[in-house]
């Protein structure tokens, strides 16, 4: 081998090394590169799957408080329900009230005419009594005039029955004595005797008997005015 050719390989080894260092570096630094994005990749990775748990932390807490807005919704609904409920029940209450309220205008007044009444009723009591009373001594007067009265027509159909009875033994003791008479003239003087005891007697007798109808009108009346008064006092 001449020097030349020496020489020449070896500039050509030299541009060899020089094109395998340049490609060397080239290849260095498209891994330096690659590298690079690699690092970058994981780094955006690393990012990604931060912001993937912190979006599933999120998740997860969006969830628990829909769960919650959805209980929160559910005791709302259930509130609103009991609101409403309680509402009925207040204008129920209302309506009651309103009733009761008439209810005791309408029972003070009642009892307002109601002590009226009492009080009425207190005075026509006591004037029933007083009543009551005067007509009970009323009625006593009256039965025991009405007793008087019958004893003393009691006693006077006695008196006449025992008048007459007398009368009568009279006018038969004179039937029986007068044939017995001889002298005209004591005959006519017993005679005209016997009429004029008769005709006293007659008159006694219609004395008597208006008497004795008096007494039987009275009786009778004062009887009327008795049964009037108990049925007034009962």
């Amino acid at each position: 081998m001449t020097e030349k050719r020496f020489s020449e390989v070896i500039q050509g080894w030299k541009r060899q090394n020089e094109q395998l260092e340049q490609e060397l570096e080239m290849y260095k630094s498209q891994q330096r590169v690659a590298t690079d994005r690699v690092n970058k990749r994981n780094a955006e990775i690393k990012t990604l799957r931060e912001e993937n748990e912190k979006l599933v932390t999120l998740v997860r807490q969006c969830e628990e408080r829909i769960n919650k807005l959805h209980d929160v919704k559910q005791r709302e609904i259930k509130e609103r329900q009991r609101a409403d409920r309680l509402a009925d029940q207040l204008f129920e209450h209302k309506a009651m009230l309103n009733d009761l309220q008439v209810q005791l205008k309408e029972a003070e007044t009642l009892l307002v005419a109601t002590k009226e009444e009492r009080d009425h009723l207190s005075i026509d009591n006591c004037e029933l009594r007083k009543t009551n009373t005067v007509l009970r001594q009323r009625l006593e007067t009256a039965e025991r005039d009405t007793k008087e009265t019958k004893l003393e027509l009691e006693m006077i159909e006695d008196m006449v029955q025992s008048i007459n009875e007398r009368s009568y033994m009279n006018q038969q003791s004179h039937a029986i004595r007068e044939p017995v008479r001889v002298a005209p003239k004591k005959s006519l003087s017993a005679l005209t005797a016997l009429r004029q005891l008769q005709g006293h007697h007659h008159s006694g007798m219609e004395t008597l008997d208006g008497a004795v109808r008096k007494l039987k009108q009275s009786e009778t009346e004062k009887t009327l005015e008795l049964d009037r008064l108990r049925g007034s006092f009962n």
